[in-house]
């Protein structure tokens, strides 16, 4: 996989296709390869880009703003002055600031089981929610990062979700402490009325209440948002229902950026 140098972090990502550029942002333990099927049925018609957040590696400043930034230089990197930008949870707040700071660079955004804030969640149930498979941890993070360490080794027993579990070991657990401090930390319900770009808001019908009524929040506060509930998914479409995911995305991009 090809790497690029942020400030001398190597930070990996995938390029495939051509056309009007499409990058995803992974979420909490996300990883790049959690877009595959992205890169498979859409490079036909766009340039897909998807990458791996950076870690914390004992980073001072691992905040919202540093993988805001980050973005910002992948695009200057990869030579993209202009992106349609797809933020999944975590990777939607990315996106959402990405936006507001630089909505020239940002013809369409995407935002996937997202909202602007995470009020009152735990740390655990972020977990549960954000990550594949429907784990049984422990009641601290510490407990739960081991016993996922011992099964991301068999990613079989994360079901259906073997695939997405496999690129749990990309991250470590100061990274997954520093990426939940944000979840908490974040709300950028002041910045929807500033958005300027066309915006896509997706959920699944099975999404928790928080980020359901997070999906209205934004589509009520984004000017001229649209809100698509894929019925009958869970919080990972992208992957088990990926086709029409990509439909959706594939019919956004020619109704708003047709000449881009």
């Amino acid at each position: 996989m090809p790497v690029i140098n942020l400030d001398a972090t190597p930070v990996s990502y995938m390029d495939s296709g051509g056309g009007v550029p499409v990058v995803f942002v992974p979420g909490l333990a996300g990883s790049k390869e959690w877009f595959c099927y992205q890169a498979y049925g859409l490079s036909d018609r766009y340039r897909v880009v998807s990458y791996d957040l950076r870690r914390s590696s004992g980073h001072t400043r691992y905040n919202l703003d540093l993988l805001v930034n980050d973005l910002s230089r992948l695009l200057d990197g990869l030579r993209i002055y202009a992106a349609v930008i797809a933020g999944h949870g975590l990777g939607g707040l990315i996106a959402l600031k990405f936006a507001a700071m630089h909505p020239e660079r940002c013809p369409a955004l995407i935002l996937c089981s997202t909202t602007p804030s995470f009020p009152d969640c735990t740390d655990d149930e972020f977990i549960s929610y954000m990550l594949p498979g429907q784990p049984q941890f422990e009641s601290t993070v510490v407990k739960w990062w081991k016993k996922w360490f011992v099964s991301r080794h068999n990613p079989a027993e994360a079901g259906p979700y073997g695939r997405l579990a496999e690129c749990l070991t990309k991250i470590d657990h100061p990274t997954l402490i520093k990426r939940l401090e944000i979840l908490r930390n974040t709300d950028l319900q002041p910045l929807l009325s500033d958005i300027e770009v066309p915006t896509l808001v997706v959920a699944a019908a099975s999404d928790p209440r928080y980020v359901l009524s997070g999906s209205q929040e934004l589509e009520e506060g984004i000017p001229g948002a649209a809100l698509e509930i894929i019925e009958d998914a869970d919080r990972f479409y992208f992957h088990t229902r990926h086709d029409l995911f990509n439909l959706l995305i594939a019919d956004y991009i020619a109704e708003k950026i047709a000449l881009f």
